[in-house]
């Protein structure tokens, strides 16, 4: 969680454990298993606290904490999301594939999966 200098929430990111999801095979293939990996996710920046390198410091922090528990930190990114596919790739993340996240009969999420920079690839 990030915090302004009003002791404002502007910003968090979460990390969890890769599981055995729709996205296992895409990771197996890559090299890089599930079980190798910690995922990130929520990514949020408050609005009034965008382009103010608040994103990129979450991203950093939680690429820091993956590599101090073992682990290559791991993300997938709508297709869509050209700012955030921009800010990963900046920051040394590499796209290993594409697959689509089934929301429900009739919808679907094209997502591109991203494996984060070793750790002498991190700014």
């Amino acid at each position: 969680m990030a915090r302004d200098a009003a002791s404002r929430i502007c910003g968090h990111v979460s990390l969890h454990q890769v599981g055995d999801g729709p996205d296992a095979d895409l990771w197996t293939a890559s090299g890089l298993g599930p079980q190798r990996l910690m995922g990130l996710n929520r990514l949020f920046v408050a609005r009034a606290h965008r382009r103010s390198h608040v994103g990129e410091t979450l991203m950093i922090t939680a690429t820091r904490y993956a590599h101090q528990h073992g682990v290559q930190p791991a993300l997938d990114v709508a297709q869509h999301g050209s700012a955030a596919i921009a800010l990963d790739e900046r920051l040394g993340w590499r796209r290993v594939g594409e697959w689509e996240l089934t929301v429900d009969a009739k919808r679907s999420l094209p997502l591109f999966a991203y494996a984060g920079p070793p750790p002498s690839g991190l700014l």
